[in-house]
């Protein structure tokens, strides 16, 4: 995923796809403690587009008030969010999850805590049932 670059006064970057959450707001405090994924820089408005997981609402936020999640965390939701999935491999969401889980350096305690490899197999599971093979098709 790309990297995204801010100017010199603000040493923040923040790579595509990465979670976040929402700090610091002082007008719209009702999003202050949300997470979402960063999309991308709109360099004229000097804003991160996140996507909100709760809501899918898409949002503009200053790099100020955006904070990464730690890896465990980050891997933790998007772990929780796998495991709620439909098991439609194509949603857009489960795409993104599966996207940033393969760029995460897994580690055993990774894998421990947040039980991800479960987690990937169930969903393969459920991707593997869904598919119509050749008995269900006569």
């Amino acid at each position: 995923m790309p990297t995204i670059h801010l100017d010199d006064e603000d040493e923040t970057t923040l790579d595509v796809g990465w979670l976040v959450r929402i700090i610091g707001l002082e007008k719209a405090t009702e999003l202050n403690g949300q997470v979402g994924s960063v999309k991308r820089f709109v360099i004229e408005r000097q804003r991160y587009e996140v996507e909100l997981l709760n809501t899918e609402d898409i949002k503009l936020i200053q790099a100020r008030n955006l904070e990464q999640l730690p890896i465990l965390e980050e891997v933790g939701i998007w772990c929780k969010l796998l495991e709620q999935s439909n098991g439609n491999a194509s949603e857009p969401l489960v795409l993104r999850q599966l996207e940033r889980l393969e760029e995460i350096n897994m580690t055993v305690e990774l894998l421990v805590q947040t039980k991800v490899g479960k987690a990937m197999n169930e969903f393969a599971k459920r991707v593997s049932n869904d598919k119509p093979t050749a008995a269900n098709k006569a």
